[in-house]
């Protein structure tokens, strides 16, 4: 259940997340809905991996439920980990392109993954992503992000000439 998924977090904690997601999900609702151009949420949920998924897995269910999108930075490395009931989860992500978009938010999610890294470092982890993506599922991410400390020079140059990359979030 929804309560025990997300039984590390505190009430406390927890409560906040859920509001502010389902206040944006109304917004996000209401201005889908309109005939006329209107701004629009956009909800981002960054950092999936095989050991936060189960605390996702009742937010996609309320995207899904309120027939809206979210974008998803996924941490490719955590294919290698994940077990059989995780896979099932990504892949059901992967499949449903009107609530979701999976984006490479990085290889390991380590701190100096894109920030304080080289250019070899940095095209190895772009390229370790996409053949994970591509063993495990059959599909190659076309939008990538650095996570929260950022990239450099580097990051950009990559993102910039990579042929199957078309977007930056």
């Amino acid at each position: 259940t929804a309560t025990t998924e997300i039984s590390t977090l505190s009430l406390h904690d927890a409560l906040p997340i859920y509001l502010i997601i389902i206040i944006l999900l109304s917004v996000s609702s209401s201005f889908s809905k309109s005939a006329q151009k209107e701004p629009y949420v956009v909800l981002k949920f960054d950092d999936l991996t095989n050991g936060n998924w189960k605390n996702w897995k009742p937010i996609t269910d309320l995207i899904i439920a309120k027939d809206v999108t979210a974008d998803c930075g996924l941490f490719v490395n955590s294919l290698n980990s994940g077990d059989e009931e995780y896979m099932k989860y990504v892949k059901s992500l992967l499949d449903d392109p009107k609530h979701f978009g999976i984006w490479l938010h990085g290889y390991t999610g380590e701190s100096k993954e894109f920030f304080e890294s080289d250019y070899a470092t940095q095209l190895e982890h772009f390229q370790l992503s996409r053949t994970v993506m591509l063993n495990k599922f059959d599909v190659i991410l076309r939008n990538s992000g650095p996570h929260y400390f950022g990239g450099n020079e580097y990051t950009t140059k990559i993102i910039n000439v990579d042929p199957f990359l078309k977007g930056w979030i």
